[in-house]
């Protein structure tokens, strides 16, 4: 698969238009805007996951494109709770192939009437666009292990007990001790996703300041046994903010509460039905080249009341699915912008207590370990 998404990306550069230096700067909705970044992570994506736009209201059809990589990890853990025992294992790379077209509707419906807005002389669908998107991800060994692994030992970290086993494998489950499970991976598989719709309408604008509705929408498309899909709808409202703070800086927010549908499977760990995400994104523009810093704050994704089952010590516990699991993740992404390229890479670092490691104040999911992207936009 990664072969192939190289060579789509080589052919949108080859398809991109050539500007030459007195030639108009590409359109602002390429250039501009966050990154769009989902949380990554086995059990992560599997749900909708609610991602930061730009506030300003678009005027053209656009075409999205993205690779990413993303390596998670733990060691297999099991939880209890009364006399039910499940277990998580997550190890391996997902490289994933996305495909987001948004389309503003005033291209579709036609401006519509600017009365129904008090105060306001923007018409009613120039402020609405609707992305759709669709997903298509390898679960795979990949070969990521060993530069993480190298990274670590580097820089004298904890490498969270890779070396106990062989690296570049595929070994995913979700399930009960009884047998049931929601996936049992342990080859490469390929899994399409979740067909999922984001809607954004303006609500107000100011000289420097945007404001935006949001709402989302996933479609159980993907199948719950190849972990492409949680096998359940799911929604999504919030709000979406994008500040003007000067020429070269531009701020842009985004706070949702989304719903979630349970595993389409009936074992013990389910997601928690209520779920929050709040991201800010700072776009620092130099001209030619953008740069962005983007954090993204989730709250915990499984339903809480299970308790680990404790095996390896401190390092056991640091090493397990428990962080990515039941508490909050926090993913810090920093990105470059080229025209219509895009690349970023993603680490989470969630701060909170933590006394079973030797750094008290922070922790680490793992899951996923790194994130690398790169993708591809343009107007029509």
């Amino acid at each position: 698969m990664s072969r192939s998404v190289l060579a789509l990306f080589l052919l949108a550069a080859l398809a991109s238009p050539v500007r030459a230096d007195h030639d108009a700067p590409p359109a602002p909705a390429v250039l501009q805007g966050p990154l769009g970044l989902r949380t990554q992570g086995t059990l992560r994506e599997l749900f909708l996951d609610p991602i930061i736009l730009d506030a300003r209201p678009i005027d053209r059809f656009q075409l999205n494109l993205r690779w990413t990589v993303a390596n998670s990890w733990s060691i297999p853990t099991s939880f209890t709770k009364g006399a039910q025992t499940s277990q998580i294992w997550t190890d391996e790379q997902a490289d994933s192939l996305t495909v987001r077209f948004r389309i503003p509707w005033s291209k579709v419906l036609g401006a519509g009437r600017s009365e129904l807005i008090p105060g306001s002389a923007r018409p009613l669908w120039a402020r609405l666009s609707t992305s759709f998107e669709w997903r298509l991800t390898e679960h795979w060994g990949g070969w990521s292990d060993a530069p993480i692994g190298g990274f670590h030992a580097l820089i004298g970290g904890f490498d969270y007990e890779r070396d106990r086993y062989p690296n570049n494998q595929t070994r995913l489950f979700l399930g009960d001790q009884d047998g049931l499970s929601a996936f049992d991976l342990h080859h490469s598989i390929l899994a399409m996703g979740d067909l999922i719709a984001r809607n954004q309408f303006l609500l107000a604008e100011f000289a420097q300041a945007f404001l935006a509705a949001r709402f989302d929408l996933k479609a159980p498309t993907g199948r719950l046994s190849r972990a492409g899909g949680s096998g359940g709808w799911d929604a999504s409202m919030g709000v979406a903010g994008t500040f003007l703070l000067s020429p070269a800086w531009t701020l842009h927010t985004m706070a949702t509460l989304s719903v979630l549908s349970e595993f389409s499977a009936p074992i013990g760990l389910q997601p928690e039905t209520w779920h929050g995400t709040f991201e800010v994104s700072f776009e620092w523009n130099l001209g030619p080249v953008e740069l962005l810093f983007e954090d993204r704050l989730l709250t915990p994704l499984l339903v809480d009341g299970w308790t680990r089952v404790e095996f390896g010590g401190s390092d056991g516990f640091i090493s397990s699915a428990y962080a990515a699991s039941f508490r909050a993740h926090n993913q810090i992404s920093a990105g470059v912008r080229w025209r219509e390229f895009s690349f970023w890479l993603s680490e989470d670092y969630t701060p909170g207590s933590n006394p079973r490691s030797v750094i008290t104040w922070v922790y680490v999911s793992n899951s996923p370990d790194i994130v690398a992207g790169l993708s591809w936009a343009e107007n029509f």
